[in-house]
C-alpha cells in the first residue's frame, strides 16, 4: 500500500519551544549581567589598589579618597570637601625621607573625627535612619528587617598613594557617624 503525499496543506511553523528556550536565555543573560559593577569617575591621578577579591559591592553611600581631595558621593554625584590636605615628610625606618599627605590639623578636632567628613556623614546616615523609621511604622508589627535598607555601610575608594593614617582618620569618622560596615573598592582580577 503506497502513502500518498500531501500537497498544498497549511504548514504553520509552531514557535513555541521557541518562544520557550528564548525566554530562558534573556532570564540567564538578565542574572549574569546584574548590576553588580560599580562605576569610578575620578581624576587622572586616581588609582586604586589591586586585589584578587571577587565579592560584589553593595549600593551604598560612598567616601573617596584621592590624593588632593577628598568626595562623599550618595548617588547623584560626588561632592567635594573643602578640605586641602597638608603635605608632608616622613622618615622610613632606613632613614630616607618620603613626601607624603595628610589631613590639615584645622580640619579635625584634635584627634581622628574630621569635622567636614563627620558633617556630610552624619547628615546620610540620619536621612537614612528616618527613611527606615518610616519604612517601620508603615509596616507595623509585620516588618521583616530583610525588607528594610541595610544600616551602616559604607563604601570606602582610596587612593592606593593615601597614606594608613588618612585610612584610620576615615574610618573613625566614619564609625562616629553611625557607618559600621566598610566595603573597599579595588581594582579587580584582570580576566
Amino acid at each position: 500500500m503506497k502513502r500518498k503525499r500531501r500537497t498544498g496543506g497549511n504548514d504553520e511553523l509552531n514557535i513555541t519551544s521557541m518562544m520557550d528556550m528564548m525566554t530562558i536565555i534573556l532570564v540567564f543573560l538578565l542574572k549574569s549581567f546584574g548590576a553588580s559593577e560599580l562605576t569610578v569617575n575620578a581624576s587622572n591621578s586616581f588609582e586604586l589598589p589591586r586585589s584578587n577579591s571577587l565579592t560584589k559591592v553593595l549600593i551604598s553611600p560612598k567616601v573617596i579618597v584621592q590624593r588632593d581631595k577628598i568626595q562623599v558621593d550618595e548617588g547623584d554625584k560626588p561632592v567635594d570637601l573643602p578640605i586641602t590636605f597638608e603635605k608632608t615628610e616622613i622618615q622610613k625606618p632606613d632613614g630616607t625621607v618620603e613626601n607624603s599627605i595628610a589631613f590639615p590639623k584645622s580640619a579635625k578636632n584634635g584627634g581622628f573625627l574630621i569635622n567636614d567628613l563627620y558633617e556630610s556623614l552624619k547628615a546620610i546616615s540620619d536621612q537614612k535612619k528616618e527613611v527606615v523609621d518610616r519604612m517601620k511604622a508603615k509596616m507595623g508589627a509585620q516588618a521583616n528587617p530583610n525588607d528594610l535598607p541595610k544600616m551602616g555601610q559604607l563604601i570606602l575608594m582610596i587612593d592606593k598613594e593615601v597614606p594608613y593614617q588618612m585610612l584610620q582618620e576615615v574610618m573613625f569618622t566614619a564609625g562616629q557617624a553611625s557607618f559600621n560596615e566598610f566595603q573597599f573598592v579595588v581594582i579587580g582580577p584582570m580576566e
